[in-house]
């Protein structure tokens, strides 16, 4: 097969480092590229050289009908959010088969007949969720869909990073998350917990938020937000909250799910799920034996595995595209202060 990538920072390069893993001997790679800097960068996002196209054996293409003229058979999505709603519309006139990196866009604009057309082409399409392969993850969907601790009455989960730090190797100020105009923002950057959230519980009936800019990162987007969504589940309205920043050091990422026969509690940063029943006594706790890169290679091995079986996907574009939809209420909320009904 022929793959293209567009865009090898460093989400892109570990697709590439997962794909370059799985792919075939007979297998080409092409990238289509603007800045076209080499810097190989390995899993933890140390650089460990400046060969990367000669590295991994890439086709460089200047432009995208030179790309297309390579008779490509899927393409990985992976440039600043502001861009992939342009690329994926690319792939899709052209029967090429996608893997759209979160978010899958920045705005709804033209979404909705962009899906029309990747479904009714049949082309094989992914949203790129990783943590919905975290055993965190994993574990803690199957023991709602078990009512493990009864009918859920609250979820909290929080998530924080100094966006300073996340990227060693360059200038914060100058990468995607930091810039409106190349859709970052802690809402769309980080918006897993959205996603994750959304596969448990489905879509929310309304959504509020406060937050904004309100560290000192010289930064344009909002760097804090509290969302407060209203849920219905199993016949009750519950309320699910989300923090999100890009402030805190050290960093974290939980999750406390609430229900009348106990609580659940996952910590995606120490892999590790515990949970009570109604007296408080714990049933389950669980360290998992896991390497970040995993849920990665996990859901590149689920694409790859799609794309050769020509199967719908665990998760399609459009599951992207209603996460997408709850990021943008969060925004919304929190520049007019009002709650967004969805």
């Amino acid at each position: 097969m022929n793959y293209l990538f567009t865009g090898l920072g460093s989400i892109g390069q570990r697709h590439l480092r997962n794909l370059y893993a799985l792919k075939g001997s007979d297998d080409h790679i092409y990238a289509y590229r603007v800045l076209r800097n080499n810097r190989v960068l390995d899993n933890k996002l140390n650089v460990i050289g400046d060969d990367l196209e000669e590295r991994y054996g890439i086709e460089y293409v200047p432009t995208l009908d030179a790309a297309w003229d390579k008779n490509i058979d899927a393409v990985f999505i992976c440039n600043p959010s502001a861009c992939h709603f342009e690329m994926m519309k690319a792939a899709a006139d052209h029967n090429v088969n996608i893997f759209c990196e979160k978010p899958v866009s920045a705005s709804m604009e033209g979404m909705d007949e962009l899906l029309d057309e990747i479904e009714q082409k049949g082309l094989v399409n992914f949203a790129g969720y990783q943590q919905r392969f975290h055993p965190c993850v994993m574990a803690a969907r199957e023991l709602l869909e078990g009512h493990a601790i009864g009918r859920v009455t609250s979820v909290f989960a929080e998530l924080g990073e100094d966006v300073s730090g996340m990227h060693k190797y360059e200038d914060y100020r100058t990468s995607y998350t930091a810039k409106k105009s190349l859709g970052g923002g802690v809402v769309m950057t980080q918006i897993h917990e959205l996603d994750y959230l959304y596969s448990f519980f489905g879509m929310p009936e309304s959504v509020y938020a406060v937050g904004g800019t309100l560290a000192d990162f010289e930064i344009d987007v909002e760097d804090t937000a509290d969302i407060l969504m209203k849920v219905e589940h199993e016949g009750y309205k519950i309320p699910v909250h989300v923090h999100e920043d890009f402030v805190q050091r050290p960093a974290t990422r939980h999750c406390k799910i609430v229900g009348t026969d106990g609580m659940i509690l996952f910590d995606l940063l120490q892999n590790r799920i515990s949970v009570y029943n109604r007296a408080g006594e714990l049933t389950r706790g669980e360290v998992f034996d896991f390497d970040r890169n995993n849920m990665f290679y996990d859901e590149m091995k689920a694409f790859l595995d799609a794309l050769h079986e020509k199967k719908m996907t665990t998760i399609p574009v459009r599951e992207g595209v209603a996460s997408l939809k709850i990021a943008l209420a969060v925004k919304e909320s929190l520049e007019t202060g009002e709650v967004v009904k969805m």
